[in-house]
C-alpha cells in the first residue's frame, strides 16, 4: 500500500457488540460498517477478482483498489499496531481442515451471547483457515445456518 493509512477512529465499546450492516449516526446518511475480518476476506476476495480478471477498464480498477485499500486498513497486523485480545497469533490450533466442529458451550453465554444462538445445536466443518486464528466453516447438518465472517479457534471444539 502506498498512500498513508488513516488512522483508527477508536470509540467506545457498545453492547451488545457492532455487527456487519448499515449504521446511521444521528441525522447523517447512513454508511456501511463491516467487522474487521469481514473486511479483509472481502479485501482478499477482491484481490483475487482483480487478479484473475484482466479485462477490467482503468477507472473501475482504481476504484476497487482504493476500496481494498481502505478494508486492508482494518489489518492490524498490516499497519503494526498492537493487537488487542491476542496474546500470541502464531500459537498453533488443533483444530484440522475437514473437522467437524461445534461451539464451544462459552459462546452461548455473556458476553457472546446472543450472537451465537443461531449456531446452537449444529454441525460445522473447518472449511479453511485464516490469519490471526480465524477458521472459516460451514453448516454440515443445516444449509440454511451460515456463519458470519469467520470464528475464532477457540470458539469451537472438535465434535
Amino acid at each position: 500500500m502506498s498512500e498513508p493509512l488513516a488512522p483508527i477512529r477508536k470509540l467506545p465499546e457498545i453492547d451488545p457488540r457492532m455487527e456487519d450492516g448499515p449504521v446511521q449516526f444521528g441525522e447523517d446518511w447512513p454508511g456501511l460498517f463491516l467487522r474487521g475480518d469481514t473486511a479483509m476476506n472481502f479485501a482478499y476476495h477482491l484481490e483475487v477478482l482483480l487478479a484473475t480478471n484482466p479485462a477490467v477498464n482503468q477507472i473501475t480498477l482504481e476504484v476497487v483498489q482504493g476500496l481494498v485499500s481502505d478494508l486492508q486498513s482494518c489489518n492490524l497486523v498490516r499497519r503494526r499496531e498492537p493487537l488487542l485480545f491476542i496474546d500470541d497469533p502464531m500459537l498453533p490450533t488443533s483444530l484440522k481442515l475437514g473437522m467437524t466442529v461445534e461451539f464451544h458451550p462459552k459462546v452461548f453465554q455473556h458476553p457472546y451471547a446472543p450472537h451465537y444462538d443461531a449456531y446452537k445445536g449444529h454441525r460445522f466443518e473447518v472449511i479453511a483457515f485464516h490469519p490471526l486464528g480465524h477458521v472459516e466453516i460451514t453448516c454440515v447438518d443445516d444449509p440454511s445456518v451460515r456463519v458470519k465472517g469467520h470464528v475464532h479457534d477457540d470458539e469451537l471444539v472438535e465434535k
